[in-house]
């Protein structure tokens, strides 16, 4: 799929370069042009279109339509609109939208605003800075929901006029229920089983309402909004646009941007407090699930009268090509390269994850591996030292007999022979003792005499 993209994308850049060579010659730098002659590219569109069915109402329009023209655009609210080419940049070189706060996984292109990536899980917001300042408001919103998945991917994309200066997590289509206001929600993902499910569903509540409540009194229609990008005629001109009325309430949509539009909600909204409109604040919120899109916003114009949103086409035309074939190539470069930038990164991560399970099995199979050798080993040291220590009992024991035998016999026949000799010898000595007593006696006689005869005993 990735290589495709490439292909086909530098199929296209082939086949419009001589063109885009020429113009850039011709006219220089692109976004320059543009502002300087995108009224004009605008009008001779419009010219051409019109030129076969209403031939006879040019004179009308060449008088009237630039005072219409000049109300037209001072109609517009340019804190809460925006359309592209979006070519300011931040201190960091990123891209932004003027006078709106961005979160989350949303980034700023230059033909567009992907709130989230064909990623599980991703979300993202686009949060006006300004209030709208008026109680009467119309609007245009041109969106692309698109994706890998053939069906059945996404959760929710919305746009949301309410009270909330800040986008606040919640239950309700990814807001928080505690607010006062009117939320435009495309849902792509039914549920089975779910027979209230809508594609587009207006939400509305008047800041009291329990998330049951707000969802039990949805409003909308079904419509094929959502565009597989496995299409071979998939391109970036496959867009939906949504116009509502708030004065009566009343929400249109250009389910496939061919300019058929057809009425799907019409709804009171007399239960929202007086000057809600004046103090709310426009927002842009996407979310995914385990089964992804991708959620770009191409524009919003929001204006401070009821029927503009509705004259929008008299005026400007079918936008989608009115920057001509280099705006639709670099928007398409966009697109793709975008693609296959986050192919590429969920590829890494999955690769990543991949050698993190990886290492941690090979982690697992070395403790498993060590345990076991060790274990082993253990068992095998405790065997061999069984068999050595009773192999060295063994031997020591017979080697202490066999001395213990030699030491007996060595004894036995020594102790014998000093008998036999001791036996033999004691008579000599006692004999002398005999003979040296009877000399004593004889001796001790002989001198008791002596004495007698001197008279001294």
């Amino acid at each position: 799929m990735v290589a495709w993209r490439l292909v086909r994308g530098a199929l296209l850049l082939a086949a419009l370069a001589p063109r885009l060579i020429a113009r850039a010659q011709d006219h220089g730098h692109h976004d320059t042009r543009w502002e300087e002659d995108g009224h004009d590219h605008d009008e001779d569109h419009e010219d051409h279109d019109d030129h076969d069915d209403h031939e006879d109402h040019e004179d009308h329009y060449e008088d009237d339509e630039p005072d219409e023209y000049a109300l037209h655009i001072e109609n517009l609210i340019p804190e809460a609109s925006f359309t592209s080419p979006f070519n300011s940049h931040d201190e960091s070189g990123q891209r932004f939208v003027p006078n709106w706060l961005h979160g989350g996984d949303a980034l700023t292109k230059q033909s567009f605003v992907r709130l989230t990536p064909d990623t599980p899980f991703a979300s993202g917001y686009l949060w006006s800075k300004k209030p709208l300042g008026t109680d009467v408001f119309s609007l245009e919103w041109k969106f692309r929901i698109s994706g890998l998945q053939e069906t059945g991917a996404g959760e929710h994309l919305g746009l949301w006029i309410t009270d909330q200066a800040r986008p606040r997590e919640g239950d309700v289509f990814g807001m928080d229920a505690a607010f006062t206001g009117i939320g435009i929600v495309v849902d792509t993902k039914r549920n089975e089983g779910d027979n209230r499910h809508r594609d587009v569903s207006v939400v509305m509540s008047d800041g009291r309402r329990t998330r049951e409540q707000i969802q039990s009194n949805l409003v909308g229609c079904n419509a094929n909004v959502r565009y597989w990008e496995g299409r071979d005629d998939f391109n970036v001109l496959r867009a939906t646009r949504i116009r509502v009325n708030e004065n009566l309430f009343t929400l249109d949509i250009d389910a496939r941007n061919t300019g058929r539009w057809r009425r799907c909600v019409t709804m009171n909204t007399v239960d929202l407090p007086r000057g809600w409109a004046e103090r709310a604040t426009a927002g842009l919120l996407a979310g995914n699930q385990a089964e992804s899109n991708n959620n770009d916003v191409l524009s919003l114009r929001l204006y401070k009268s009821a029927d503009s949103a509705w004259v929008l086409e008299k005026y400007e035309g079918e936008d989608e090509d009115a920057d001509g074939e280099w705006g639709i190539l670099v928007h398409h470069i966009e697109h793709e390269m975008f693609t296959v930038h986050n192919s590429l990164k969920s590829a890494v991560q999955l690769l990543e994850k991949a050698e993190t399970s990886a290492e941690h099995r090979i982690t697992a199979l070395e403790n498993k591996l060590s345990g076991d050798i060790a274990r082993k080993l253990e068992e095998r040291m405790r065997a061999l030292e069984g068999q050595v220590h009773r192999s060295v009992t063994r031997s020591v024991h017979s080697k202490v007999t066999a001395a213990e035998k030699t030491m007996a016999e060595r004894m036995e026949s020594t102790l014998s022979g000093s008998a036999a000799q001791a036996a033999r010898t004691w008579r000599y000595p006692f004999y002398l003792l005999c003979g040296a007593v009877g000399a004593m006696c004889l001796l001790s006689y002989l001198k008791y005499n002596e004495l007698r005869k001197e008279h001294l005993l």
